[in-house]
């Protein structure tokens, strides 16, 4: 691998915050949930990223922090009440 040429984020993300461009997050992960639905597996915590991906495209919601927690309240068992928290580095963001 050449760590100088790899990518730092992700095309969805440049889309949002570089670009100001509608992403292809319907065709990337969009997909997951099609799939899902067809095998009868529930995928609520895709949908919800797909929802708030579109809702930052068409400016509803801010690309920030909330956003997570947005998402961290539809984690399995609400795992991260209040603020998102990445235990394996011990770092929080809010």
């Amino acid at each position: 691998h050449n760590r100088r040429s790899a990518k730092t984020h992700s095309g969805i993300w440049r889309d949002l915050a570089v670009r100001k461009r509608p992403t292809e997050v319907d065709a990337q992960l969009g997909i997951v949930a099609t799939l899902g639905r067809a095998a009868g597996v529930a995928t609520p915590f895709t949908d919800r990223v797909i929802e708030l991906i579109h809702e930052i495209e068409r400016g509803e919601r801010r690309q920030s922090l909330e956003a997570l927690d947005a998402l961290a309240a539809r984690a399995p068992g609400n795992a991260f009440p209040g603020s998102l928290r990445l235990p394996a580095s011990g770092f929080r963001l809010k």
